[in-house]
């Protein structure tokens, strides 16, 4: 061939410009998708990362409500028994107080609880000793409201009815 002369392209020109906008706006599409994949691709990756800290974070979280409702349930129990014992003690002393002869009305007084409160302690004392006899007889160093001295021996009825007053409203705490 030789090289002085130009060869013609047997395409139409407006052909070949048509052709060229298609490749053009084909090539534009195919990047655009391509960026949308990356970018979902990253989305998705960044979602499934969250989600993971989430799990873990709600994981920890669970752990750590349930350490902490155990240790409320334990010291719900503890306070309770320390209420318990306490009750035992007012109702001892309640119970020793009417076996010294005081009237209801008179413990009620000198309380400041009502007959049924005194009535109420002192059948919870007598259903506290009635609990604690073993087969030999009375163990004495649990009746509540009853102490014992260093011999072992039964000492002084306790005084802990008069403790148990609210210093802040004057109340009875029974």
């Amino acid at each position: 061939m030789p090289t002085g002369k130009q060869r013609r392209s047997k395409r139409d020109p407006e052909l070949s410009r048509r052709l060229d906008e298609v490749h053009n706006a084909m090539k534009v599409r195919r990047d655009a998708a391509d960026r949308r994949e990356t970018a979902t691709m990253d989305a998705v990756q960044t979602y499934l990362q969250a989600s993971g800290s989430i799990r873990r974070c709600t994981a920890i979280r669970d752990q750590r409500v349930g350490e902490l409702r155990s240790r409320i349930g334990q010291l719900e129990r503890e306070h309770q028994a320390e209420v318990t014992r306490w009750r035992g003690q007012q109702a001892g002393a309640v119970a020793a107080m009417r076996e010294l002869g005081e009237s209801d009305t008179g413990i009620g007084e000198l309380l400041e609880l009502t007959s049924k409160q005194v009535r109420q302690l002192v059948t919870s004392a007598r259903a506290s000793e009635r609990t604690r006899i073993d087969p030999d007889g009375q163990d004495l160093s649990t009746v509540p409201g009853l102490t014992l001295d260093d011999r072992g021996e039964v000492g002084q009825e306790s005084s802990r009815a008069a403790l148990d007053v609210d210093p802040l409203g004057g109340q009875s705490l029974a």
